[in-house]
């Protein structure tokens, strides 16, 4: 919903698209938020069933991802292998895997810094393109090796 949001404080000559791609317990009011929106000619709610995310993802201007907490974030770590500019809430999973020359962060209660944000993406897209760069570089770097090699570090450690 804060997503939503912000969508509908963007400046009126804004041309992007929303795309919210899930099933879950949301799913109705999310589609009763879209409904009552004034721009909801430009969101659509499309179920991940029917869908080819990995396409989506290779088009899309930006991805968001406004979440409260997160274990490991998937769904981020797909974006960034995809070479997605990158909007992420500022918690500690994403600075996990993230900084601030790969991903722009959004404290979850800002929305005026959202709304900066995605305009911020969208009219310097050169420089967002460069973040996304250096995202896509780290991710490429997680091999299967290495991580199994970490997470026997940790193990050990413990």
């Amino acid at each position: 919903e804060l997503i939503i949001s912000a969508f509908e404080r963007l400046p009126k000559a804004s041309t992007l698209r929303l795309r919210i791609i899930g099933n879950g317990p949301l799913e109705a009011t999310l589609t009763k938020r879209i409904n009552g929106s004034r721009c909801h000619d430009r969101i659509e709610l499309i179920s991940k069933d029917t869908v080819s995310w990995w396409g989506y993802l290779q088009t899309c201007r930006m991805f968001i991802s406004m979440s409260h907490y997160e274990g490991n974030p998937n769904a981020v770590l797909e974006a960034m292998a995809g070479g997605c500019a990158l909007i992420v809430s500022n918690i500690s999973a994403h600075h996990e895997i993230l900084d601030t020359n790969s991903a722009l962060f959004v404290d979850l209660d800002n929305m005026d810094d959202l709304v900066n944000a995605i305009v911020n993406v969208d009219s310097e897209f050169s420089e967002a393109l460069k973040r996304s760069s250096n995202a896509r570089a780290s991710v490429m770097r997680m091999t299967d090796t290495k991580m199994a090699l970490e997470y026997e570090s940790v193990y050990s450690n413990l």
